[in-house]
């Protein structure tokens, strides 16, 4: 299944942040995995216009076309 996951650069409450993504990306190798830079444990929070953009090119990326969706 793929996987999109967005990380803070300067995370404070998971320090070890970067070593974590690494892993993810080895062990789903379905995962994209992107830091923002400038950014701490809230992505979402304190990028919001970046996240969103991530997001929903994720999304567009993986969602079924109507027409093959039978819509």
């Amino acid at each position: 299944m793929p996987v999109r996951v967005v990380y803070g650069a300067r995370d404070r409450i998971l320090p070890d942040v970067a070593e974590t993504m690494a892993r993810v990306k080895r062990d789903v190798p379905q995962a994209e995995v992107t830091a923002l830079p400038d950014c701490g444990h809230s992505p979402m929070l304190e990028r919001p216009d970046a996240f969103t953009d991530l997001l929903l090119a994720f999304l567009r990326r993986e969602a079924p076309h109507a027409e093959s969706a039978g819509t």
